[in-house]
Formats: structure tokens, C-alpha cells, sequence
């Protein structure tokens, strides 16, 4: 049977994530017994910090395994909420303008299908995370892509903004800081999005699960900026800032206004998460020494960074996008004469080095790759000297031909 042929049209043009496709083929390749430095995927090699697992293996006990609301276990929404506030000024009421997701997956999702049509646009400032433009295309709208420009470090361009601007654009999503480039906008940025969301009444997704993995400088979250509240959605969650990727919990912040329209996506979807899970962060989150631990995490990600771009400069044919928080790297390939799709495959069947082609992110990178460096300081040593030993010889291999 021919499976486009029962395909829904609305699957037309949501395509594989290229994260998951590099990273399949990475774990085959040590399956078959080869050392491969796993650069493509944005988890951190921590283990849940010891109050949350503690707090959850109590609530079981508890036998805390019946449904909760649907918007999520209440005490696990008053602490989000306090975070919120500690972290960006920004005050939400947790009875109504705070949801809890099953991952921050569910939370983009549902964020973008609460509120977009068959034949609605989407501007995505690029390059962005994958789903962004494979979730608004599974809504039947149509992303359009405002390419950021990385020799300026991503700043955005409010000129070029406007001008993607038509009748049939609903929402402006981006992601702060930046997966896959790292960067951090700058409240200038943020400004500029700000003046054109305000002038044409458009709708903000702001993805800001990095937030507290920030390194240099400080992060604004947009809801912050004066008149965006009333008009952002705001997502974030557990995954990255406490090592909980497996764990499955993220969450969605808003006005008032839009809660009834998210609850109906939800209740749809997922209908509630797990409350035991939930309860335990409630309890654990905002502790001191869960807070301790998170931002031991920090720290360390900011070391790999400094490793990360050292090791880099002593690869003469690569250069680098500065990155400010999240533990990613745009690595600019186009010196190898090698486009960024050519460089990953080839680096990873050669050198055994998993890195993303970030064409797949959108906007101008097709000469980039993207490196994660939430893997440990090892593993970054020996990837990156098995990288910078591929690209010697292939150097000395062109001179000698």
C-alpha cells in the first residue's frame, strides 16, 4: 500500500526531524562497536537532581496516580508561577493562566494549534527549532521564515520583519535563547518584535525553555516588554534547566484570555500529565538545594562552552557563532568546501562526530552545523580532536593529490 496515498494533506511538507535521523544513525554506528561523540542531541548528560527523584518516589508511595485537573496539579502551578516571577517580573495566575504539558513538545503544539488555521501564516524567526515549522504546517498553516542573519549574531531585523507581514499572518514565534544558535536576544531585538506585533495585533509564541541557561549577559523574556503579556504565549519547562528530559513535564503561561482556548486543544490531547510527577515538583523545584543543583548544571555547561570554543580555534577551517546560553554551537563548515549537510554526513561516517546539518533549523545556515555540547567534557575532547584530525588529513590528502 502506498502510505501518501491515505496521508493526511495536512502531513505535506512536515518532515523528519534531522536531530533524531543523525542521532539514530549515531547510535547504530557505536552499536557496531565504533566510539562516536554525540553532538546532535540538546540533553544534558546530568542525572535529575536527587530532591525531585526523592519527591517522586514518595508520591507514589503516596499512591498520588489518580488524574489531576486538567490544567495540571495546582501546587505545581503556584510554584511555576512564583518561578516566572523570580526569573522575568512577569506575574501569571496559576488558576488560570499557567497549563501544565506532557514535555515541552505538547506545550508548542498546543500552542500553535489553540490558535492557527488551514491557510494561516506563521512568521518563524530563523533559524529555529524544528518544530515550529513542522507543527504549524500539521495545523495547515503556512510557515514564513525571517531569516536572522548570523554574521551579526541573529539580531533581529525589524525591517525585515515587517515586510513578512500580510493579511493572512496570525503569530510570530521564537525561541530565547536560540536552539540551535546559542544567542541570546538582545531587548533591542525583542523591541522590534514587539513594535511590529503591536502594529499589526499579532500573537507571540515565545519558547524560552533555555532561559536559565544563559552565560553571558541576562535573558528578557518578551511578556515582560510593555503591552506583550495580554498578547504572548509563553512556553517552558523542566528538560534542560533540571536534566528531565525522560520526565515529560512542560508548561504554558498566558493571559486569561486564552486559557479556555488552550484547555480545549489539551483535554484533546493529553487530557492531563502525571501527577505524581507533578505533586514531586511542586514540592522539590523551587528548594534551595534542588536550585543548588541546577545551577551546577549551569556551570558546567558554561565550562563545556569555554572547552567547546577553545578546541574549535585550533581548527584552522572552522569558525564559530558565539554562543551566549542554551549548549549549542553554530559551527560554520563553509571553509572545508563542504556544505553543512555534506559536513555532517561525512564527518560522522568518517570521524565518527554526530553533528546536525543546521539547514534543518532554516534561515541562511545551510554552511553551518550545529554541536551540542551537553555531552560530558570527555567526550568533547575526543570528538573534537577526532574532528580536527579528519579535516588535517583531508587537508594533507588534497595538497599530496
Amino acid at each position: 500500500m502506498n502510505p501518501e496515498a491515505y496521508a493526511a494533506k495536512r502531513l505535506k511538507g512536515v518532515e523528519m526531524s534531522a536531530i533524531r535521523l543523525i542521532s539514530d544513525r549515531a547510535r547504530a554506528l557505536r552499536a557496531q562497536g565504533h566510539e562516536v561523540a554525540l553532538f546532535s542531541m540538546g540533553e544534558p548528560d546530568f542525572d535529575t537532581p536527587a530532591p525531585i527523584k526523592e519527591a517522586a518516589k514518595r508520591k507514589i508511595d503516596e499512591n498520588r496516580t489518580h488524574y489531576t485537573s486538567n490544567r495540571g496539579a495546582a501546587p505545581l502551578r503556584a510554584a511555576i508561577a512564583e518561578r516566572i516571577l523570580e526569573d522575568t517580573g512577569v506575574r501569571y495566575d496559576p488558576e488560570n493562566e499557567i497549563l501544565l504539558t506532557c514535555g515541552g513538545a505538547e506545550a508548542i503544539n498546543n500552542g500553535l494549534a489553540a490558535f492557527l488555521d488551514a491557510g494561516d501564516e506563521a512568521i518563524v524567526l530563523a533559524p529555529a527549532f524544528v518544530s515550529y515549522r513542522n507543527g504549524i504546517r500539521l495545523c495547515g498553516a503556512a510557515p514564513v521564515e525571517v531569516a536572522l542573519r548570523p554574521e551579526a549574531g541573529f539580531p533581529v531585523c525589524e525591517e525585515d520583519l515587517e515586510a513578512a507581514v500580510t493579511e493572512r499572518t496570525k503569530r510570530i514565534v521564537l525561541n530565547n535563547p536560540s536552539n540551535p544558535a546559542g544567542t541570546v536576544l538582545s531587548v533591542r531585538s525583542l523591541e522590534a518584535v514587539r513594535r511590529v506585533a503591536m502594529r499589526h495585533d499579532l500573537l507571540v509564541f515565545s519558547d524560552e525553555i533555555y532561559s536559565r541557561l544563559v552565560y553571558e549577559g541576562t535573558c528578557t523574556s518578551i511578556a515582560s516588554l510593555p503591552g506583550m503579556r495580554e498578547r504572548t504565549l509563553m512556553m517552558n519547562g523542566f528538560s534542560k534547566t533540571y536534566a528531565m528530559t525522560g520526565w515529560r513535564v512542560g508548561y504554558l503561561a498566558y493571559p486569561a484570555w486564552m486559557d479556555g482556548l488552550l484547555l480545549r486543544v489539551h483535554q484533546y490531547s493529553t487530557t492531563t500529565g502525571v501527577t505524581f510527577l507533578q505533586e514531586a515538583l511542586a514540592e522539590s523545584m523551587n528548594r534551595p538545594d534542588t536550585l543548588a543543583a541546577a545551577e551546577r548544571m549551569r556551570a558546567a555547561f558554561d565550562a563545556r562552552r569555554r572547552l567547546a570554543m577553545a578546541l574549535l580555534d585550533e581548527i584552522p577551517a572552522l569558525r564559530y557563532i558565539r554562543p551566549q546560553g542554551a549548549f549549542y554551537i553554530l559551527i560554520d563548515v563553509r571553509g572545508t568546501g563542504m556544505d553543512g549537510g555534506q559536513f555532517a554526513r561525512r564527518a560522522l561516517e568518517e570521524a565518527h562526530v554526530a553533528l546536525v546539518p543546521a539547514a534543518s533549523f532554516g534561515g541562511d545556515c545551510a554552511g553551518f552545523v550545529r554541536m551540542s555540547y551537553a555531552a560530558g567534557e570527555e567526550e568533547i575532547r575526543a570528538g573534537l580532536a577526532r574532528l580536527k584530525d579528519w579535516l588535517d588529513a583531508k587537508r594533507r590528502d588534497s595538497h599530496v593529490g
